[in-house]
């Protein structure tokens, strides 16, 4: 059985990285080259950053590719091996559909492990590495203004929170500033100003308003222009603004929504961020494992009789993965609003896959 084991895995590994090829290809084209030219052509951004960010993205997108190559791979093994009648000698010898698929299904378990391993060690990193090449540049250079969100200090017990809707690093201002200074059990005192600039190695409130908490209930009271020490120049709040759920860790995604979650900004945009970032890391692990549930569903696709050429096995591999990745989408937009939990949104259309992956390889055991 080992010889049979290694035959049958040599007609997967061909296909697998003739998927990830072409898959990486699709995505790069329709996703990051696009993206790399409008910043070379639009934003005026030099060519060596721009390809130097683009190469920073190619592992993330690899790790999304690979169990859409898995289909493909699993398809075509399969049916290159019934178009020469090599399934139905193997059946005769007493050989069952569930262990021709054994090599199948453990290469789908391999390639999810890799997957997972660039997804959360690689992937991260790198994306907010290209994050940081562009973003630093623009607002050098271009004077591009970005939002900033965190907590101060940013390791231990918070003492502030801290959101404004623009950071302009060459102006040294922020618009739309709101501070939360929190107290422990105590009640939070909150801090409104439209705008905040940085003089004199401290930030000048204009246009203050304060809101604090009495025995009374909360009292509010304009102060107009003051100075308030946040502890951070405008490079420093660049540096540890907010970061996006891909440029995050799974552990720091844990942390990000833990930390939200207790202590809730007053005001703001992102009400709804502590279940993006819950729907993502859920996200992030069902992905990878997407690759088992389509060995198992390409298998039993590709044991047809006739010959199963390259153009069709892809074809038919492109269209389950659109469909999954539709369904993937519409789930991962409700688990966002809360509508259905984040853990059911990630994980439901992988249960579905091999659900019918299951059904199709019982039909042809028969």
């Amino acid at each position: 059985m080992k010889l049979l084991d290694r035959y049958l895995g040599r007609q997967f590994v061909g296909p697998f990285l003739v998927g990830v090829a072409a898959f990486v290809g699709i995505l790069l084209g329709v996703g990051q080259i696009y993206e790399a030219v409008k910043l070379v052509l639009r934003e005026n951004l030099p060519v060596g950053l721009v390809v130097q960010a683009f190469m920073l993205r190619i592992p993330m997108v690899v790790a999304l590719t690979m169990p859409m190559a898995t289909v493909f791979a699993s398809l075509m093994s399969s049916g290159e091996l019934s178009s020469h009648g090599e399934i139905v000698a193997m059946r005769a010898g007493g050989v069952s559909i569930w262990r021709l698929s054994a090599p199948a299904i453990i290469a789908g378990v391999c390639v999810s492990i890799v997957a997972f391993t660039i997804d959360e060690a690689v992937g991260p990193a790198c994306n907010r590495r290209a994050t940081q090449l562009t973003d630093n540049w623009l607002e050098e250079h271009a004077n591009v203004s970005r939002p900033v969100t965190l907590t101060l200090p940013s390791e231990g017990t918070p003492r502030l929170l801290l959101h404004c809707e623009e950071l302009n690093v060459k102006r040294l201002e922020m618009t739309n500033v709101l501070i939360v200074e929190l107290h422990g059990d105590d009640s939070p005192d909150t801090y409104f100003a439209p705008k905040a600039v940085w003089q004199r190695d401290t930030w000048l409130l204009e246009g203050a308003v304060r809101e604090w908490h009495t025995d009374k209930g909360y009292r509010k009271a304009f102060i107009g222009r003051t100075e308030y020490p946040i502890g951070k120049t405008p490079q420093e709040l660049r540096e540890g603004r907010a970061r996006k759920p891909e440029d995050m860790t799974l552990t720091q995604l844990l942390e990000e929504t833990a930390r939200i979650k207790a202590h809730p900004p007053a005001r703001g945009k992102d009400s709804q961020r502590p279940l993006r970032l819950l729907q993502h890391y859920h996200i992030r692990i069902a992905t990878p494992w997407a690759a088992v549930c389509f060995a198992i569903l390409g298998f039993p696709l590709g044991m047809r009789p006739q010959r199963t050429s390259t153009g069709v096995g892809f074809g038919l591999s492109l269209a389950i993965v659109f469909v999954y990745y539709i369904a993937f989408n519409v789930l991962r937009a409700f688990g966002e609003q809360g509508d259905i939990s984040p853990l059911i949104a990630a994980w439901l259309p992988n249960l579905v896959v091999i659900g019918v992956g299951i059904g199709l390889m019982m039909e042809s055991s028969r």
